[in-house]
């Protein structure tokens, strides 16, 4: 959207799966493997909120 609140630009992308399912440890759509690559982690005590000791970084790690 410009300066004057007109779009510039606009696209549409549909898409979408018909089965999802998990077999022997892999997740599958539509009968193929997905691999999901990267993390993304929040880590939260409640004692120390956002400051997580280490013991329980490797407690959470094991579980």
């Amino acid at each position: 959207m410009g300066a004057d609140r007109k779009i510039i630009q606009s696209f549409t992308n549909k898409g979408g799966f018909k089965k999802g399912e998990i077999a022997d440890g892999n997740l599958l759509v539509n009968g193929k493997a997905i691999m999901f690559r990267g993390v993304n982690r929040h880590e939260w005590d409640p004692v120390g909120g956002d400051q997580i000791s280490e013991e329980l970084m490797i407690k959470d790690i094991q579980n």
